[in-house]
């Protein structure tokens, strides 16, 4: 159909409206390559000696504008580029430190500062979020603002058995010999609470947590002390199993209003039932106090400053927060190398640092410990996740390996003279010191221990093989030093671990496998004699806690299944050749 006259006819000779235009020069524009621009010369046409020509000045288009959107995005991209490039360098050459120790400045801010609501500390210990749809604090009953949880306390007569003044005293003095070397209760606040007229639960002190602390201290009475509470062998036994169900017992009721007290209960009811035997129930404890302290978000740091709703006293809560956080990762990473699996708290997005190192002539003797112990427990809990969890190549994990154990040695390194044991000391050192030592030592086999044999070259298997015999030498000169100061049965639980982990690499030591050339026999014959002396201590140990029997047990069981088999082929060896 022909078109109307009074249409309007396109016009070649008309040029095209355009409002936006490239910045690329008429230059490049005609020959299709890439422009940058740049005036009055751009680059392509700077390196071809070309003549660049710019349109002129008489032209109506405009170059595109960024908008300011356009900006905050690219902004951010670089943003993040750089937060990821960090992140990256970070993760491969930083020491030790968990990746939220480096982070920026404003981290407490993204993290407490949330949009309509921020983190409020509670008196409990928990940081909870207050925004528009929490009704945590609408409705919880009590007055947050008090220096401790209101909730009702059992009877007076919450203790399923009698126990005069006397022994009493005696029990809870015994109970913070093993408690001590973590400070899973702290002994001055705990016996604060015990001496008030008016007792209360706070975060050092509660009836469940007394009933822990007397389960424990039982575990070390002799059997003369014990005589009045459990007058026949079988009830001595058991000593402090009635406690511990009595404070199970609890359990419910005190985890419907919980505090810091609540997890440093758990952490003794899992060495109470690990030392008993009852692994299966020590995890279950375990992750019920790792649980509460990821739920209390003891891994994130708190912010007062953007807390108006803080309790009184704040402070001393926030700084019981850290130390239980920490105490945490010691049972937690001790755990961890006696049933061989990775750390449960959160390292991943841990900000809280790690306890600063006082002054050792300015602090208690168990607080100074707390500290350096704090740190070895946090290379423990990285080296296991990077040589056993994160999996990889040998040589990869054989580098995680070597940057481990130089972690290791700087912090032995570091450690104060009064924390060291070395050789046979003239002065009988505290429990918690050859504790301390002896996991170091234990660790050390730990790090070393799954590069033990034919894997590498003969050079690196004899440095990894002579670091674990020597650890395991230590282990076994603590365990004397504890035996001749203190007596077997004073020390820590841990310390069967450590002598546990130490009797491993004997046995390999003693039947040649070891991947070094042949061991003499003199080297085998110690390795048996020290062997011998740890199965002797466990044993002893095993009146206190029972699985040290099931580990002197494993440990004679090893040997048996290794020694064995070569007795019964020599012996049809010998048969055959008097048969021919």
């Amino acid at each position: 159909m022909p078109m109307s006259s009074a249409s309007p006819t396109p016009s070649r000779d008309v040029q095209r409206l355009r409002h936006n235009v490239t910045t690329a020069c008429e230059t490049c524009r005609l020959r299709r390559c890439k422009c940058d621009g740049s005036r009055p010369v751009c680059d392509v046409c700077d390196q071809s000696a070309r003549h660049c020509r710019y349109a002129s000045v008489t032209d109506k288009r405009k170059n595109r504008m960024r908008s300011d959107h356009v900006i905050a995005l690219q902004d951010r991209i670089m943003e993040l580029e750089r937060s990821l490039e960090d992140a990256r360098s970070s993760s491969t050459t930083n020491s030790l430190a968990p990746p939220s120790f480096v982070a920026p400045p404003d981290r407490h801010a993204m993290t407490n500062g949330v949009s309509g609501g921020v983190l409020t500390l509670e008196p409990s210990g928990a940081l909870r979020f207050v925004g528009p749809t929490s009704t945590y604090f609408r409705t919880r009953p009590g007055d947050l603002k008090t220096g401790h949880p209101k909730s009702p306390l059992p009877s007076s007569n919450y203790l399923p058995i009698p126990i005069d003044f006397h022994l009493h005293s005696m029990i809870v003095n015994r109970a913070f010999q093993h408690l001590n070397w973590a400070e899973i209760v702290v002994e001055n606040e705990f016996r604060q609470g015990l001496a008030r007229a008016s007792p209360f639960r706070d975060n050092h002190f509660s009836p469940f947590l007394h009933l822990v602390v007397l389960a424990i201290g039982c575990r070390y009475l002799t059997l003369e002390e014990a005589s009045s509470m459990y007058p026949t062998a079988d009830a001595f036994e058991a000593r402090g199993d009635v406690l511990a169900q009595a404070a199970a017992a609890m359990i419910e009721a005190e985890c419907s209003d919980p505090n810091l007290g609540t997890i440093r209960g758990f952490l003794g009811l899992t060495g109470y039932k690990s030392g008993r035997g009852e692994d299966r129930l020590a995890v279950m404890y375990l992750g019920l106090a790792l649980s509460l302290a990821q739920d209390f978000r003891l891994h994130l740091q708190y912010s007062p400053t953007l807390d108006d709703a803080r309790p009184n006293g704040w402070d001393i809560i926030d700084a019981d927060r850290k130390h239980c956080l920490w105490t945490c990762s010691m049972v937690d990473v001790l755990w961890c190398s006696y049933v061989g699996r990775e750390s449960g708290l959160p390292r991943t997005y841990l900000s809280q640092s790690l306890p600063p190192l006082p002054d050792p002539h300015m602090c208690s003797l168990t607080r100074l410990i707390h500290s350096y112990h704090a740190r070895l427990s946090h290379i423990s809990s990285r080296a296991v996740e990077a040589i056993y969890v994160s999996g990889g190549t040998s040589a990869t994990r054989f580098q995680q390996m070597q940057r481990y154990s130089a972690a290791c040695d700087e912090w032995y390194a570091n450690l104060p003279e009064s924390l060291q044991v070395k050789g046979d000391p003239l002065v009988a050192p505290a429990p918690q010191i050859i504790t301390l030592n002896a996991y170091y030592h234990a660790l050390v086999v730990v790090i070393h221990r799954p590069f033990l044999g034919p894997i590498f070259d003969g050079q690196i298997n004899a440095q990894v093989t002579a670091k674990c015999i020597d650890a395991a030498y230590s282990v076994v000169r603590l365990i004397r030093v504890q035996s001749d100061s203190k007596g077997v049965c004073q020390g820590a639980l841990i310390n069967q671990h450590c002598a546990f982990i130490a009797g491993l690499i004997l046995v390999m030591v003693a039947c040649g496998m070891t991947g070094t050339p042949a061991l003499s026999c003199v080297e085998s014959a110690e390795a048996m004699a020290a062997l011998d002396e740890l199965t002797t201590f466990l044993r002893e140990f095993a009146v206190v806690w029972q699985n040290a029997r099931q580990s002197a047990d494993a440990l004679v069981n090893l040997m048996s299944e290794i020694i064995m088999p070569d007795l019964e082929s020599a012996v049809g060896l010998e048969e055959s050749d008097s048969l021919g």
